[in-house]
Order: C-alpha cells, then sequence, then structure tokens
C-alpha cells in the first residue's frame, strides 16, 4: 500500500534530520557551481569532493533560512517531506529580484533518502516550491544540478524545468 506523503514547511526542530539526509544522499558526482562556491565541495585533484566542513556549512545555512522564514514575507522557505512520521526529503528555495525588476524562484536544494525515492516525495517537494513562487509572484523558476545528477534531471524535467545554461569551470 502506498504510503500516504505529506509536505510542510521545515522548523527548527526538523533541521538533524535534514543534515542527516543531505549527508546520506551527498554524491560527489553530482557536484554544482552551487556547491562550490557554498564551500560544500572542493577540487582533489581531478575529481571534487565534499569539503571537510560540509555537514557544519550546511547546517549553519539551513538554521539561518529556518530562523529568516519565519517572517510572513520572507524570501526563503525550506520544506521537508514526511512519509509515516519520517522526514523522508527536504526542499530549499529562495525569490530574488532581477536588475529587470522580475521575481525568479530558486530551488536552491532538494534531497530525499534513497529508501524513499521514486514515491513522489521529490516531485511533490518541486510542487510546493512552485506553488510558493507563484504565490510570491515568481516569473520564472530556477535551479542548478551537477552534470550527472540523472535521476534528478528527469524529475525536473517532469515539471518542465528545461536545461538554459552550462557553467564551465577552470582554477585560476
Amino acid at each position: 500500500m502506498e504510503q500516504a506523503i505529506s509536505v510542510r514547511e521545515m522548523t527548527i526542530d526538523d533541521v538533524d534530520s535534514v543534515i542527516e539526509i543531505y549527508d546520506r544522499v551527498y554524491n560527489s558526482k553530482y557536484i554544482s557551481f552551487g556547491e562550490l562556491a557554498a564551500g560544500l565541495a572542493i577540487k582533489s585533484g581531478v575529481h571534487f569532493e565534499r569539503a571537510e566542513n560540509a555537514l557544519e556549512i550546511f547546517r549553519e545555512e539551513v538554521v539561518g533560512l529556518v530562523s529568516k522564514s519565519e517572517a510572513e514575507n520572507s524570501e526563503v522557505k525550506q520544506f521537508v517531506g514526511i512519509v509515516d512520521n519520517v522526514i523522508a526529503g527536504f526542499a530549499l528555495a529562495n525569490l530574488e529580484t532581477t536588475k529587470a525588476g522580475h521575481i525568479e524562484c530558486w530551488l536552491n536544494d532538494l534531497g530525499v533518502l534513497s529508501d524513499y525515492r521514486r514515491r513522489r516525495i521529490g516531485s511533490q517537494l518541486v510542487d510546493k516550491v512552485i506553488e510558493w513562487g507563484t504565490k510570491h509572484n515568481a516569473k520564472y523558476f530556477l535551479l542548478e544540478s551537477g552534470i550527472d545528477n540523472e535521476l534528478a534531471h528527469r524529475l525536473f524535467e517532469k515539471k518542465d524545468f528545461h536545461p538554459l545554461a552550462v557553467v564551465f569551470y577552470r582554477e585560476a
């Protein structure tokens, strides 16, 4: 029998579960520019890997976002996906106003525990971000994903996202 999924706003009490999900789903093949810029990943030889202090950096980011999102018209929002009282996934999002005056909604991070994948948790989390962004007049939705993150890419394409650009990287 399919288990009911609920999606709600993340609270400070959810942070430990979200950090655990991030720790368990991290895959160095999925590194995007965002992880490098945030200090969550480093270059190691010809490969990228998680930075030694990535969990601490991510925890600090999530705690700050949850605190900031408590304001009524906050430009950030985080959600958790729950199955049988287990937090099985999360999504982090924010709104930005461009120089042209458009509001864009960014899906900054999405994670679902591997035991819960293919149960529509990720799909429902993305839907919640889109619903939130739409409510706040987002003109479009953006996300960044590591080039080898094919499972996530299929989800995003089902949600009508499509590739817009390729980010090239070179060390100084």
